[in-house]
């Protein structure tokens, strides 16, 4: 049986988040509710849920934490805040943050998904605009998506739109880190989506698996970068046991997901943020 490709598995998702609404069905929720799926009530008691505290007035670095970030990988967020609280990173979050356009860029190519991403522009300007009001120097983003799509709506000022691991191992620097002996396999991922949908936005993807290798007690053993989580989270799993990895790690948090469901009973699967705090403690 021929396997799917990535960009058909990708326009299913679209499919199921759009949930039989039109583009302008979808569009509409946004501009009311700035989510594209649920509403700010119900992103707020989450996140208290999860143990995050109030927003701050005024503080350094915005987190953007997404539409579906933390409903989908609630404890991945839990965990990226508990890092920053643990390094004393000066943060604050949105009241209302506007949907990045991800859920748009997913969708097949057509004149309605053209309207909505360049709408969307518009949106992650609103929350480039909220985060000045607090007195962000820097926008830090759980989701993977969302930090593509921020940087290619704004090319020229890409240094204040960071992942959120970028903004962790900044706070980091060079400080001297050991852990326990661990055995981690390490899938960096494909990134081809992201960076066809948003080819204005780039990282430094490498720069995750350098400073991880720079940890005492830490072995890195990679995996295929070249495969996509989307359609060979298998073979990964696959080659993470029979390399004798421990866990696996992925930076990408959609490549997490999609890795973590097909590992389970096979291997355990660890987020980068809950690495950090094995690290940490």
């Amino acid at each position: 049986m021929k396997k799917p490709s990535s960009l058909s598995i990708w326009q299913a998702g679209a499919a199921a988040l759009a949930y039989g609404r039109s583009t302008e069905e979808q569009l509409d929720a946004v501009r009311k509710c700035g989510n594209h799926a649920v509403t700010p009530v119900l992103r707020t008691r989450l996140l208290a849920g999860l143990g995050v505290p109030r927003p701050k007035e005024q503080a350094e670095h915005c987190v953007v934490f997404g539409c579906y970030r933390p409903f989908a990988d609630p404890y991945l967020v839990r965990d990226y805040i508990r890092v920053l609280e643990l390094l004393k990173v000066d943060y604050t979050y949105l009241d209302q943050e506007q949907c990045c356009g991800m859920p748009f860029a997913m969708m097949p190519r057509s004149a309605d998904r053209d309207a909505a991403l360049a709408e969307s522009v518009a949106f992650n300007k609103q929350n480039d605009e909220q985060a000045t009001r607090k007195g962000a120097k820097k926008l830090a983003y759980c989701c993977m998506g969302c930090a593509y799509a921020a940087r290619n709506a704004a090319p020229d000022a890409q240094d204040r739109h960071v992942y959120l691991p970028d903004l962790i191992f900044d706070q980091l620097g060079q400080r001297q880190l050991a852990v326990k002996p661990m055995r981690v396999g390490y899938f960096e991922g494909c990134h081809s989506f992201a960076r066809s949908a948003y080819p204005a936005g780039s990282f430094d993807w490498s720069r995750y698996r350098k400073q991880l290798q720079a940890v005492d007690g830490l072995t890195i053993i990679d995996l295929q970068k070249d495969r996509c989580c989307k359609n060979s989270a298998d073979e990964i799993v696959g080659r993470a046991l029979e390399m004798d990895a421990a866990t696996v790690v992925c930076p990408c948090n959609s490549c997490a997901s999609s890795i973590g469901l097909a590992g389970q009973g096979k291997i355990t699967m660890m987020s980068l943020p809950e690495l950090l705090l094995e690290i940490l403690a």
